[in-house]
């Protein structure tokens, strides 16, 4: 996420630069020009490294998504019930013990 922060504050630099060369009346018409082309080139590089990142950033969020899907479909949207508890040990022999004595 860092860099793309990075590159959001590079191009906001790129673009105040351009700005910059617009306004300044020492440059020739022609060194301007290609000083204007060469920041626009480079903005535009930025954008597609954007464009990459946020596209790489959706992939691997719909894989994910996907992997989610699928293990739901597996189920049939059945849900599983828990196992039923076992029950305690000392149930059976205390019961054992009072059907002993009401034998007796």
């Amino acid at each position: 996420m860092q860099g793309l922060e990075d590159r959001d504050l590079v191009q906001f630099g790129l673009l105040k630069y351009k700005e910059q060369v617009k306004s300044d009346d020492e440059l020739d018409r022609e060194e301007r020009q290609q000083t204007l082309a060469e920041i626009e080139d480079e903005i535009n590089e930025y954008e597609r490294q954007k464009e990459e990142v946020q596209a790489a950033e959706e992939k691997e969020v719909n894989e994910g998504t996907e992997g989610t899907v699928e293990a739901d479909e597996a189920d049939n949207g059945q849900l599983t019930e828990p196992a039923e508890q076992a029950e305690p040990a000392s149930a059976p022999e205390a019961s054992d013990a009072s059907d002993k004595r009401n034998r007796i």
